[in-house]
């Protein structure tokens, strides 16, 4: 079993995790496949297209906190 627990205060996300590792990549695709898909259909974007915005809002945001 494992759990991701994310919060925000303010402008700072947190992020908590416990289990494996493997198990929280698995969620971690779960919750982006789940945002592509509500993106797809808010937007009326492919689900590849929504997909592809998630990942790469992703890497901008990694690339703007590290």
């Amino acid at each position: 079993m494992g759990i991701l627990l994310c919060y925000q205060k303010k402008e700072k996300v947190k992020l908590w995790a416990h289990g494996k590792t493997i198990r929280s990549l698995t969620m971690t695709a779960v919750i982006c496949k789940a945002v592509a898909e509500k993106i797809s259909n808010d937007n009326g974007l492919p689900q590849r297209e929504a997909l592809e915005f998630v990942l790469d809002s992703i890497r901008e945001a990694q690339d703007s906190i590290m």
